[in-house]
């Protein structure tokens, strides 16, 4: 039996309000293709941010099919809090990918900027030989942006290019530069 691995990044947190309105719609849209593959005799595990995990608990998913979840809970040299930024995720992701080397992946996150990021960092990983599963992109509906966000580039499009700008010109990543 083939299987395949759906990578879901979350999109902002609401730190006292999860699940936030843009997990819950990437939790939505990740069960659409966790039932699309099982109906055609796939494999399916899910590997995700805490956000979008607590998204599917909240859905009813299984816990089974929830390999790995990746949390807040980095700290660089200092002991300080690490912003969990695509990275970070990624590279827990990709210890999943080769864990259980699946036959396939299928990215799931937010159009506009934050797929653009996803797509190069899995491209450098295919390029590099990182990791040797074919990438699968289905199309993915409207995650939208939430104005409670406590991230303020996950509030509006306006604000992710604005993030997406000023990432460019300093270097810095994550909320205020953190």
């Amino acid at each position: 039996m083939k299987e395949i691995l759906v990578c879901i990044w979350s999109w902002g947190v609401q730190e006292h309000n999860e699940p936030n309105p843009c997990s819950r719609r990437l939790a939505e849209e990740a069960i659409k293709l966790v039932h699309k593959y099982q109906e055609k005799g796939y494999k399916v595990s899910i590997v995700c941010q805490w956000e979008v995990g607590t998204a599917l608990r909240f859905y009813g998913v299984s816990e089974k099919l929830i390999i790995k979840e990746s949390f807040d809970n980095k700290v660089d040299q200092n002991g300080n809090k690490v912003f969990l930024d695509s990275d970070l995720v990624w590279e827990d992701f990709t210890k999943v990918i080769n864990e259980i080397q699946p036959d396939a992946i299928i990215p799931v996150c937010k159009n506009f900027l934050h797929k653009i990021k996803i797509k190069k960092l899995i491209s450098q990983s295919l390029n590099s030989g990182e990791i040797k599963a074919k990438v699968i992109w289905e199309k993915i509906g409207s995650i939208g942006s939430d104005p409670n966000n406590d991230l303020p580039q996950c509030r509006s499009n306006w604000h992710t290019l604005w993030y997406a700008i000023m990432q460019a010109i300093t270097g810095k990543t994550g909320w205020q530069g953190k």
